[in-house]
């Protein structure tokens, strides 16, 4: 489930037109976060 996340987010980041590394690195860093949470979430409330 948590590659689903990261392709949306990944797919998300290039639509945003995130072109240079350094805002990509920061935002994917914030994604990840929201990422993890997400999953924890899913896994608490899906399962």
């Amino acid at each position: 489930m948590k590659y689903a996340f990261i392709l949306v987010f990944v797919i998300g980041m290039f639509l945003q037109g995130c072109a240079t590394a350094k805002g990509a690195a920061s935002g994917f860093k914030e994604d990840w976060k929201t990422i993890e949470k997400a999953d924890e979430w899913m896994q608490e409330n899906m399962w």
